[in-house]
Order: structure tokens, then C-alpha cells, then sequence
């Protein structure tokens, strides 16, 4: 009978050991569960990842040319800085990607610019964006001389059908690389000056001598 009561006691204190053991099993994997990283965060690889792409898919997009400005050309003749100026402004407001530029530029050469564009480089699908400006800035941007700019200021007239207003303007953008060093307001009282000097309408002259409008 001692003997049972010992046998009894012993699986007793066993079953106790047990599940003292098993309790604090438990403890642990709920603090090991509170410790872990919740799962949002653990998944935010996975927006990362998704964030990026569509990032790549908005840099690699194409232009389409039903939006291609009509007023965006240049023909290797006009003015190259103009159509710069104009053409990253567009790129700037509309904000265009890698791509998209280099189709809407593209789309905005014709003439000695497209045919130069061509000539020089075969495969323009591996050329970037400011690879191609750059290459087109060497050849149509060239500045002339600052001797040779006064020169042609200088030697300016107003053309037989030119009107008043066109002079005007031709004054002001022949004089512009001529004293481009100079201040301002200097540049402008050698462009009225040239103006008076080469306008055909003497009343107009004088009206400009005198006014400086």
C-alpha cells in the first residue's frame, strides 16, 4: 500500500513537471509571437517592388503623335536656342519621360535637321535623349563671333517689304549675340540706335530717336 501511494505521489509530481514544461513552452512562443515583425512590414518588400516597376514603366513609356505639339519644329534654319527654350519648356509642363522626348523631338525635326540627325547617327533607338540635343547643339548651335555678330548688326537695313514691327524684332535678335557681354539697357540704346539708323520710314525713325519706345 506504501508502495502505491509512492507510485501515485511520483507520477503525480511528473504530471506536474509536465505541465509546468508545457506552460512554459507556451509563454515563450506567445512572446515570441508578440516580439515578431507585424506583417504589414513584412510585406513591404513587396510594395517597394511594385512601386519601382511602375516607375520603369512610366520612364520607358512612348509619345504618342495625335499629342505631338504642332508649333514644336525646327528645320536646321530658325533659331536653335528658340526651339530648345520652347522644347524643354513643353518637356517641363508636360513632363515628359526619357522616351517621350526623344519621340517628340524627333517628330519636331524636318529638313537639314532630320536629314543631319539621320546621317550621323544610324541606330537612334540606343541613343539617349541628351545625347541627341547635344549632338544637335554642336551642329545648328554654333555661336558666331562676337566680331562677325557686330558686323552683321552694323550692316542691318530694313528690307523693302519688311514692316516696322518685323525690323523691330530682327534689330533686337541680331543684337542680342552682338553685345550679349554688355548690360541690358546697353544692348537696348544700340538696338534703337540701329534701328533709327537702318528704318526706311523716316517719321518712324525719328518717333524712335526721340521716344526710345
Amino acid at each position: 500500500m506504501h508502495k502505491h501511494k509512492r507510485d501515485s505521489s511520483s507520477s503525480d509530481s511528473q504530471s506536474r513537471s509536465r505541465s509546468r514544461s508545457r506552460s512554459k513552452k507556451t509563454k515563450r512562443r506567445s512572446v515570441s509571437k508578440k516580439t515578431r515583425r507585424p506583417r504589414k512590414y513584412r510585406h513591404s518588400s513587396y510594395s517597394t517592388s511594385d512601386t519601382d516597376t511602375s516607375i520603369d514603366r512610366h520612364s520607358s513609356r512612348h509619345g504618342d503623335p495625335r499629342k505631338h505639339p504642332k508649333t514644336l519644329r525646327f528645320d536646321g534654319k530658325s533659331n536653335w536656342l528658340s526651339f530648345k527654350k520652347k522644347f524643354n519648356s513643353y518637356r517641363e509642363v508636360m513632363k515628359w519621360s526619357e522616351e517621350e522626348s526623344k519621340d517628340y523631338l524627333m517628330w519636331s525635326l524636318e529638313g537639314k535637321a532630320l536629314d543631319f540627325l539621320t546621317i550621323t547617327k544610324t541606330n537612334l533607338k540606343k541613343c539617349s535623349f541628351h545625347r541627341i540635343m547635344k549632338k544637335l547643339e554642336t551642329r545648328f548651335g554654333v555661336k558666331e563671333l562676337k566680331e562677325t555678330s557686330k558686323a552683321k548688326f552694323r550692316q542691318a537695313f530694313q528690307k523693302q517689304e519688311e514692316t516696322l514691327e518685323d525690323w523691330a524684332d530682327r534689330v533686337m535678335t541680331i543684337a542680342t549675340p552682338a553685345f550679349v557681354d554688355l548690360p541690358e539697357d546697353h544692348l537696348k540704346q544700340e538696338a534703337i540706335a540701329r534701328f533709327c539708323q537702318g528704318c526706311s520710314d523716316t517719321a518712324a525713325a525719328k518717333h524712335a530717336c526721340y521716344e526710345q519706345p
